[in-house]
């Protein structure tokens, strides 16, 4: 049996306590830098977080998509246990659909996740759901 030693640094890697059964963490562990969770899609007047889950509260907003069993997930969740999620397959067609079918105006993911889906929509032509732009929307987490 060979035993490989790599030291990797990945910072979109969230270290759960699931991962930490499968794999080997160095320490000190640092989590992923500010500005890391970022909203996209075809909401617009929402500038942060925290006003994504008042709006949320008061109806003018519905649920955000985010990848099925991503582990920021529970984390905003402990961060703001009132915000209303909508898990979908995580891939561009899954959160396409979910802005196409109304299922959410919000996708929260990774920052490279929330822009390279945003270049890629406008590569093909989809600028627009339901006659409004997508982009990225208000300051990263």
């Amino acid at each position: 049996q060979t035993e490989f030693l790599t030291d990797m640094y990945l910072s979109l890697y969230y270290v759960t306590p699931e991962r930490q059964r499968e794999n080997h963490f160095t320490l000190p562990y640092h989590p992923p830098s500010t500005g890391t969770l970022t909203m996209f899609g075809t909401a617009t007047r929402i500038n942060n977080f925290p006003e994504l889950a008042e709006k949320q509260k008061t109806g003018s907003v519905g649920p955000a998509c985010a990848a099925e069993n991503a582990a920021y997930i529970d984390f905003l969740k402990d961060a703001y246990p009132e915000m209303k999620f909508v898990e979908v397959p995580n891939s561009e067609e899954s959160f396409y659909n979910a802005l196409e079918e109304g299922t959410c105006s919000v996708i929260i993911s990774d920052y490279p996740v929330a822009t390279h889906f945003t270049l890629q929509q406008y590569q093909k032509g989809r600028c627009k759901v339901a006659g409004k732009p997508i982009g990225v929307i208000g300051q990263p987490m």
